[in-house]
């Protein structure tokens, strides 16, 4: 639990940061913006969802009936909404607002904050330090109308690395400032063995330190190797089709037929229940892409959002 939820946690601000870095170094007319958006981002999350509700329908006999996907019981269209793309009414309290494939938050608020990039684009270059102090206190405080108050604040972050050209990626590849990276690995196993707003505040932001500098020091390492390189390129669209396909109903019918053989009642047993569906998710959706691209690459591509 400490590696998943405590040094995992820098995932976020990686994402983020790197999303809005690249959209402030990249500008583009925005009309084009919310177009590539929309066939990159929305798109493969309306895909895949569509997907899941199928996959539900086929596999309700079998797996029983399951909360995430209640809203297709709804005559409602708001449920179906807050089922697609997350409920909304949780996030001035510090809610996600997890949509129905959950790992799409991050698709989901990519999108909208795409959306509003020229008007944190003015924020930042007119009030910077101003803009960025609120965004910060919605970090401290959990709080944030329309995305998730960490991926608005490491976006506009990487936005504004941008727009006063600090690369981060330079200071990683020359060293790994190791007192952050040690004082943030203390901060995680603070952040999951504690709670509450005071853990928030003090050991949240520093706990994501390690996984970020350590991602940029292994990118740079893999780029300056030529076939390492090669081969990252070659399998970059499948990180977006595995990030797409490892959902919610894959992991429970995977994790259904693992556990008629895993004995589950100990420490280990459920340390291996773990491993073993993570290793058996893994290939499952790797093998699955890598057919897909080589029989159906026109599938592939939309699925992906046209990587």
């Amino acid at each position: 639990m400490t590696v998943v939820y405590g040094l995992g946690i820098g995932i976020v601000p990686v994402f983020f940061i790197i999303s809005g870095y690249l959209q402030f170094a990249k500008p583009r007319n925005y009309k084009d913006t919310v177009l590539k958006k929309l066939e990159g981002l929305m798109l493969p999350m309306l895909i895949w969802t569509a997907v899941a509700c199928l996959e539900y329908l086929a596999l309700k006999k079998w797996t029983g009936r399951i909360l995430q996907f209640a809203f297709l019981e709804s005559s409602n269209p708001l449920d179906w909404l807050k089922g697609i793309f997350g409920d909304y009414s949780g996030m001035l309290s510090g809610s996600v607002g997890v949509p129905l494939l959950y790992q799409f938050w991050f698709i989901r608020d990519l999108f909208i904050l795409s959306i509003l990039s020229p008007l944190i684009n003015w924020l930042l270059h007119k009030i910077p330090w101003i803009y960025m102090t609120l965004c910060l206190l919605a970090l401290v405080f959990v709080i944030s109308p329309l995305t998730a108050p960490h991926a608005l604040f490491f976006y506009s972050l990487g936005g504004l690395c941008t727009i006063r050209e600090w690369d981060f990626f330079s200071l990683a590849d020359k060293w790994i400032p190791w007192p952050l990276v040690i004082a943030g690995c203390i901060a995680a196993v603070f952040y999951v063995h504690s709670e509450g707003l005071y853990c928030g505040i003090t050991t949240h932001f520093p706990a994501h330190l390690p996984t970020f500098f350590l991602l940029l020091k292994l990118s740079g390492i893999l780029i300056s190797n030529r076939n390492a390189d090669a081969f990252v390129r070659t399998m970059a669209p499948h990180s977006m089709f595995l990030y797409c396909s490892h959902g919610y109903m894959i992991i429970y019918v995977i994790g259904l037929l693992l556990i008629r053989f895993i004995d589950v009642s100990g420490t280990f047993g459920m340390i291996f229940f773990a491993l073993a569906l993570f290793v058996a998710d893994l290939l499952i959706c790797t093998l699955a892409g890598v057919l897909l691209r080589r029989y159906l690459p026109k599938t592939f591509s939309v699925l992906c959002g046209g990587r």
